[in-house]
Parts: structure tokens; sequence; C-alpha cells
């Protein structure tokens, strides 16, 4: 899903091609099954860290463009903390959603950040978000305007993931 067209030359491709960040590697390799074994985000160890979350971030921007910045680092330090005491993936990711979406941390680049970031939980789980990308930008301008709740939104996820199906 794309948001905005690549401005930063440094992260496009000899193709022309946006390249995807380091960590990102192995998201792309979705057709060998070696995936299953390796995180496919910058996520080590099955737990996010909030450094995590601003480097998913600031790829975001650098490959997308906008404006780099963390505006509360503790509200991603927040989010961190309630997903440590989170077990269901659905749980996790919804609140991923809400939080960098409505509690807005960073400058520019929320939305885009909250899904690549409940994306990667999901796809650590071998789970994919199985929605067009106007029901994608329209829960996401939902969750923005304030118009649902993690638990609507949790609902929303548990209709839409399937299994990542490899090969």
């Amino acid at each position: 899903m794309t948001f905005h067209e690549p401005k930063d030359p440094r992260v496009i491709g000899k193709d022309g091609k946006p390249k995807a960040p380091k960590h990102y590697e192995n998201a792309l390799k979705t057709e060998n099954k070696e995936v299953l074994d390796k995180p496919i985000s910058p996520i080590g160890g099955n737990r996010l860290t909030a450094q995590n979350i601003i480097d998913i971030h600031d790829d975001i921007i650098a490959i997308y463009g906008g404006t780099k910045g963390v505006l509360d680092r503790g509200t991603i330090e927040y989010l961190v903390y309630q997903l440590d005491r989170r077990n269901d993936i659905f749980q996790t990711s919804a609140l991923v959603l809400d939080i960098i979406i409505a509690k807005h941390p960073f400058v520019d680049g929320n939305k885009r950040t909250a899904f690549e970031v409940a994306d990667n939980l999901l796809r650590y789980d071998g789970l994919h978000i199985h929605a067009s990308e106007e029901e994608v930008q329209s829960i996401l301008l939902k969750i923005a305007k304030y118009e649902c709740t993690a638990k609507e939104i949790e609902k929303w996820l548990r209709k839409r993931v399937r299994p990542l199906h490899l090969g």
C-alpha cells in the first residue's frame, strides 16, 4: 500500500523502483520458507522496542517522503509497555494502529507507520491483512478521526487477517 511516491533518491533502485529498507529484506522473500524462521521486521527476539518503531517510521519517511521526527517518545514507550502485556496478535496489532494513529507520536507519517508496524507484527506470526487499499485507508482515517475504538479495530482485523501462503 503506497500513500506517497518515493522522493528520496538514495532509496530508489537502478530499476526506478523503491528499495526496501535493509531490515525488510525477509518480507520481500515471501516465497522462501525460511521466512517463517526469521523476523521480517526489525523486531529482535519477538520483542518490539520503541527504537524499532522509530526506525520503521524513519524508513517510511525516507522512502515515501514527509517530515522526519518524533513528537512524543513517551507515547511510543507507552505503546511498547502495553504490547508487552498482551499475547493476542489481533489485540496488539489493533493497539499499534490505535495508539500511533490517534496519539500522533511522530511529526508526519503516523498512519503509514502504524500500518507498517501492525502489518509486520502480523507477518511475523505468519498472517497478513487481506483488504483493499480503499478498505485500509478507510479504517486508518476512521482511527485518525477518533471514530472507532481499539476493540472495533481488533474486530476489523479479525475479519480481514488471513494466513500467509508461502510457496
